[in-house]
């Protein structure tokens, strides 16, 4: 009989075995090899590119600039008490620890506290300054007060928590000695003059009118 055998498989050492009933032949070696592969099919046409087609340019608008802000630095200066400790006392404004000197802290007749220095600058220009005091280097007083040159400053202000003062005020430069006054608060007086002369008055009237009445008694007729 006659068959016919496709191989699929590529091959260096091939045999076909052939089996009728009882009776079995194997065929010699023989190499298989693989067949030619075709190339690909295109099955998409390639696309046109689309032709260019000018776009305005986009109008730049200006970024909104920042206002300028204040140069204020990180400075600190150290005070010196009335024992010759030194206390420190940490500022941020435009007014320096070059500008200030002669730190000062004293006490006036265990009742106010006093923080005094010097302070410099160009005539013509404005300082500002906010100051960090802490609380245990202030014994005595409460409420800060800022004086430029003996006068109260117009524009100073305070806030405080539970270790310091911070005390912020504005003047115009030049070389002012400066004070920061800590007082407490105020306690008004009551004169007891007038309650007095009455509760005097009061048992002079009493003993006058019982002085007359032990009289009266002593001359009225006893009777019979």
């Amino acid at each position: 009989g006659t068959t016919q055998i496709t191989v699929t498989v590529a091959n260096s050492n091939a045999k076909i075995t052939a089996t009728d009933n009882d009776s079995t032949g194997v065929s010699n070696s023989f190499t298989v090899s693989p067949a030619p592969t075709s190339p690909p099919s295109q099955t998409t046409s390639p696309t046109a590119k689309p032709n260019p087609t000018n776009t305005p340019n986009p109008s730049i608008t200006p970024s909104p600039t920042s206002s300028p802000t204040p140069n204020y630095l990180k400075t600190n200066v150290f005070a010196t008490t009335e024992s010759g400790s030194q206390v420190y006392i940490s500022m941020i404004g435009n007014i320096t620890n070059s500008q200030i000197s002669g730190v000062a802290i004293t006490t006036n007749n265990s009742a106010t506290t006093t923080i005094s220095f010097k302070l410099t600058g160009e005539n013509g220009n404005s300082g500002y300054c906010n100051m960090t005091i802490p609380k245990n280097a202030i014994p005595y007083g409460t409420i800060p007060v800022l004086f430029v040159d003996g006068i109260r400053a117009t524009n100073q202000g305070y806030t405080q928590d539970a270790n310091s003062f911070y005390i912020w005020f504005t003047t115009e430069f030049s070389t002012h000695e400066m004070k920061i006054q800590f007082t407490g608060p105020q306690i008004q007086s009551i004169t007891f003059g007038p309650v007095l002369a009455v509760g005097i008055a009061i048992p002079e009237i009493v003993l006058i009118y019982a002085v007359i009445a032990v009289r009266r008694l002593k001359r009225k007729p006893e009777n019979a």
